[in-house]
């Protein structure tokens, strides 16, 4: 079994003075396959010292430096592809970087990150993750004046068009809806259809779902695995419940685990129809893979459905006629809409309105948010 009691602070290796131990499961079948000791306050301070002391130099760095240093990190990386379990600080600590300038340290949020937010050391926080712990750092660093990136939650709708081709458009819905097994912020959760092809769509669903097995992530044949702990199982399955209670019809899934996978932490991919969106599966992230599919009279209440939410990061619309799409999804208040397929662009920004976050990664924007702006005159 693998255990791991360091921390990279400051270009080493260093014992964790914090004395926390977690256990790391595999979710597949639940057992215990690593131990790692957590950092405390203590560890952080460390780090965050080293850091400061790093950047009075490195804040200096040259254009010519700085790519060095990252072709550096390509090389070191791509020679630890086969075992990613340290390949990250193993691949930090082999690219000769300044000492203090990435430190990494591994801990619970409240304790690790909790530091991270008050220390009047650290002059910026970006963070991925939920509403409530993001609504946490925004008030605690707030105290330190602290400048934020934040991408958190998702309620991703889907716009299927009246003149979408189904056979297409459902598989894409599909895809959306299970990446990363419902563990993504972008999942596309809710699928918006118009009434007249309900019952089309529903078929299609039922048809493509045999291209989305759930089983173990080692199989190339697998489409959805399972959850990443035991705790957010149950909250998938409380989701699930809670949607039958609310009147919420269960098209394909349900509760429990997937034939054949009753060890370990699978969710059987879940889609309900007759879904209102005032229901709690339609306007909560559930973070697991369950679609809502939530049916409308006209374009305009699709937009206006797929705008009655909270969040506000990604969003989808499917159908033939481009200037159409073009024009719905212009009327998305969303970070990032795509138009018929899962497409990505790292120099496109990343980021939501509302309450999916602040501020905007990747591109020139996510570049950006990680400086400030000085002026000299004379």
């Amino acid at each position: 079994m693998n255990t791991i009691t360091t921390h990279y602070i400051d270009g080493s290796f260093v014992e964790s003075h914090g004395r926390e131990v977690m256990d790391i499961i595999k979710p597949t079948n639940g057992k215990v396959i690593a131990r790692v000791t957590m950092a405390d306050e203590e560890d952080t301070r460390r780090a965050i010292a080293a850091a400061k002391t790093a950047f009075a130099g490195f804040g200096r760095s040259t254009k010519d430096e700085l790519t060095k240093i990252l072709r550096r990190l390509h090389e070191a990386a791509s020679a630890h592809l086969d075992d990613l379990t340290r390949v990250l600080v193993e691949a930090l600590h082999e690219a000769d970087l300044p000492k203090g300038l990435l430190n990494v340290v591994t801990g619970r949020g409240n304790v690790v990150g909790a530091e991270l937010v008050r220390n009047p050391h650290v002059a910026k926080i970006s963070f991925t993750g939920s509403l409530s712990v993001g609504e946490t750092i925004m008030r605690d660093g707030a105290k330190t004046l602290k400048r934020v990136t934040m991408e958190l939650g998702g309620k991703s709708p889907t716009i299927l068009l009246d003149d979408a081709v189904l056979d297409k458009a459902i598989p894409s819905a599909l895809v959306m809806a299970f990446m990363n097994s419902g563990q993504a912020c972008a999942a596309g959760t809710r699928l918006l259809v118009p009434k007249s092809r309900f019952d089309q769509v529903k078929r299609a669903i039922v048809d493509a779902m045999a291209s989305f097995p759930a089983g173990d992530p080692a199989d190339p044949k697998t489409a959805v695995g399972p959850m990443v702990s035991q705790k957010q199982y149950e909250q998938v399955q409380s989701y699930i419940r809670k949607g039958i209670e609310e009147g919420a019809e269960v098209l394909v899934g349900g509760e429990g685990h997937p034939e054949g996978f009753e060890v370990g932490y699978f969710v059987q991919p879940t889609v309900f129809v007759n879904v209102k969106n005032d229901m709690t599966i339609a306007q909560e992230e559930i973070f697991g893979p369950v679609l809502s599919i939530i049916s409308y009279d006209s374009e305009d209440e699709a937009i206006q459905i797929a705008n009655d939410s909270q969040y506000g990061l990604h969003a989808a619309v499917l159908g033939t006629d481009l200037q159409r799409a073009r024009r719905v999804a212009s009327q998305i208040r969303a970070g990032r809409v795509v138009i018929n397929n899962m497409t990505d662009d790292p120099q496109a920004p990343w980021g939501g309105f509302k309450y999916s976050g602040i501020g905007r990664e990747y591109g020139r924007y996510g570049i950006e948010a990680f400086l400030e702006i000085r002026a000299i005159l004379e």
